[in-house]
């Protein structure tokens, strides 16, 4: 009797299974993707003092990636105070033209208030807007670095450089620090003159300070919050491994805006996760009006701190 219920059981289970369809054990399920409504795409990290910048402009495209990769004309325009300061444009025939610049009249000297707006239009989309307030820069009190100063996770001998930051009282503050060296391009080169731009390349460092975060592109993280209006001291290990290297080391310490912070820690984030099957999804902070991407604005001081 009691192996008579066992079939019934049995034949009932298997007449729910058979009736889910084809295979009611597959583990791959079909998502409906909203439609995509192309838009300006657009993204520019302006530091106060440059005077050339490499930014991107083009169409969205849907996640698929099955819309072509080339796009309609498109220019961009930076304003500081409602003065054009840059503009640039590129043509038809990629998704982001190769040495696209935007260039400016005189180098941007940028004031602790002052207001930047890039402008952005592709094809018929419309113009993309956004708009940031230069914060002031960093009020650096102290530094020191020391060739194999310090220990590396694994124990092993890496620099070491202290850096003592002077926060200003009842003010939000973010600070990015960003060790490395220069580089220079020549490019447009003719019989006898180039044009010459120096590219910063960063050197990787960490602190095992829990309140300092890791970035993506621009070294490490440091919000006020726990020493609003005092002095702090960070401690960075600088993994400068090329001793044949003739550069001399520099220490730049950028100001971000809240817009700013929020992109470099999303993005990188998104970088963190970009391979793990396992993460979660993650969405990079946009501050783009009609259109997609970031804008974001800097203070810079720079340091030398290696010859």
């Amino acid at each position: 009797m009691r192996n008579s219920n066992h079939l019934y059981i049995m034949a009932i289970v298997l007449s729910v299974v058979s009736s889910c369809g084809d295979d009611p054990f597959s583990q791959i399920s079909e998502i409906e993707l909203p439609e995509h409504e192309p838009l300006t795409a657009m993204s520019l990290h302006l530091v106060a003092g440059d005077s050339l910048m490499n930014p991107y402009l083009g169409q969205s495209r849907e996640i698929t990636g099955e819309e072509p990769r080339t796009g309609p004309d498109g220019s961009l325009t930076l304003f500081q105070n409602g003065a054009e300061v840059a503009s640039g444009t590129y043509t038809t025939g990629s998704d982001r033209a190769s040495g696209f610049e935007l260039i400016a009249t005189n180098k941007i000297e940028a004031l602790p208030g002052d207001v930047f707006q890039l402008d952005g239009i592709v094809g018929d989309f419309g113009t993309a807007t956004s708009a940031q307030v230069m914060p002031a820069p960093a009020n650096i009190e102290f530094i020191s670095y020391t060739v194999d100063g310090g220990l590396s996770i694994d124990g092993d001998r890496v620099d070491e450089l202290i850096v003592d930051v002077t926060d200003p009282v009842d003010e939000e503050n973010i600070y990015a620090f960003d060790v490395g060296f220069y580089l220079t391009r020549t490019d447009n080169c003719t019989d006898t003159i180039c044009d010459s731009v120096n590219i910063f390349r960063s050197i990787y460092t960490e602190s095992i300070d829990p309140i300092v975060e890791d970035s993506y592109d621009l070294g490490n993280l440091l919000r006020d919050g726990t020493f609003n209006g005092n002095t702090y001291r960070l401690r960075l290990l600088v993994y400068n491994s090329n001793d044949d290297r003739d550069e001399p080391l520099f220490l730049r310490v950028l100001t971000l805006t809240e817009d700013g912070y929020r992109y470099v820690v999303s993005r990188t984030a998104f970088e963190d996760a970009r391979f793990d099957p396992f993460s979660e999804p993650v969405n990079v902070h946009d501050n783009v009006d009609n259109g997609y991407g970031y804008f974001m604005v800097s203070n810079l001081t720079e340091v030398e701190v290696l010859e």
